[in-house]
């Protein structure tokens, strides 16, 4: 019988609810892509891609200042994250932030590249239009 301990499981458990967040859902199974990622939005504390694989494997965890930001980018609460008890106004709350987390996404991104997402934004209400 091969038992987990208390820090083997708030590794494995950490690891599902990062998993389990819907803005996750792209780096999911690509350590490399979420190091990128999150080294262009905090570009004063880089992470490697072998911690991301560590945190994704659930062999480590983010240390607070990391998972704090992780939580902001993932728009989730970083006590949720880290241990997994949020209360429903929390929830709620990061619900909200959503556009906040869009616009500082854009903001990351070259002219030529937001003229590309707005052309496919366009597409899409188009797209809406002709479904009525």
């Amino acid at each position: 019988m091969n038992k987990k301990t208390p820090g083997e499981i708030a590794r494995s458990e950490f690891a599902d609810r990062l998993h389990a967040t819907a803005a996750f859902a792209p780096y999911r199974r690509s350590p490399t892509a979420l190091a990128r990622a999150f080294n262009i939005r905090f570009p004063h504390m880089t992470v490697t891609s072998h911690a991301a694989r560590k945190w994704l494997m659930g062999e480590a965890l983010p240390t607070q200042e990391k998972l704090v930001a992780l939580a902001e980018w993932l728009e989730v609460e970083p006590t949720w994250l880290r241990f997994g008890n949020a209360s429903s106004s929390e929830s709620s709350a990061s619900v909200q932030k959503s556009g906040d987390r869009i616009e500082s996404d854009i903001r990351l991104l070259s002219e030529p590249e937001r003229k590309i997402i707005r052309a496919a934004l366009d597409a899409v209400f188009s797209a809406r239009q002709i479904l009525k």
